[in-house]
């Protein structure tokens, strides 16, 4: 997986390497993160949502609706050990957590660096 910047579009992309196919897959996005297991793909889209994604099936589903309007203010997102959880910051400093199942949203702290840890 790699973030790269494609001037062609003038969009942020994300690019997957599937090893056990040897198949790549691209779409627009920013700061990608992997859940433990391996499952899930986190990021943002242009317009400030965080998205999670279905590796197994490419189902998308959007968690958070308009996190940030410029994205060099947010980090990317850290998932729980069970894969439950992610954990992200808003472009006003706070932290929450939001569950990727149920969309429960929960406030954390202040903060610009999410990590589960």
């Amino acid at each position: 997986m790699t973030n790269y910047y494609d001037f062609e579009t003038n969009q942020d992309m994300i690019l997957l390497f599937d090893q056990r196919t040897s198949e790549t897959t691209s779409f627009a996005g920013i700061y990608p993160s992997f859940s433990d297991d391996g499952r899930w793909l986190a990021y943002y889209t242009a317009d400030g949502n965080l998205i999670v994604r279905d590796l197994a099936t490419d189902e998308e589903r959007v968690l958070v609706r308009g996190v940030f309007s410029y994205a060099r203010t947010v980090s990317m997102p850290g998932w729980s050990p069970d894969s439950r959880w992610l954990v992200y910051n808003t472009q006003e400093g706070m932290i929450f957590k939001v569950n990727r199942e149920t969309g429960e949203r929960v406030y954390l702290t202040d903060g610009w660096a999410p990590d589960w840890r």
